[in-house]
């Protein structure tokens, strides 16, 4: 969704997020969709930024 938005944005109004504040965005809007489908997630979005593998069970 994030994407599409993006170049929607891009397409027709001719507005671009640059590469840092897109990455905040995915990254927010992921960690949002994680803790509504995992309420019981002991992870905060410091850890989800800083280590999102980590908290997805996956190792580094």
């Amino acid at each position: 969704m994030v994407f599409c938005k993006e170049r929607n944005n891009r397409v027709f109004k001719g507005k671009a997020q640059d590469l840092v504040q897109l990455l905040d965005t995915v990254k927010f809007m992921s960690f949002s969709w994680l803790k509504a489908k995992l309420l019981t997630s002991p992870f905060s979005y410091n850890d989800w930024w800083r280590h999102p593998l980590l908290c997805m069970g996956v190792e580094e």
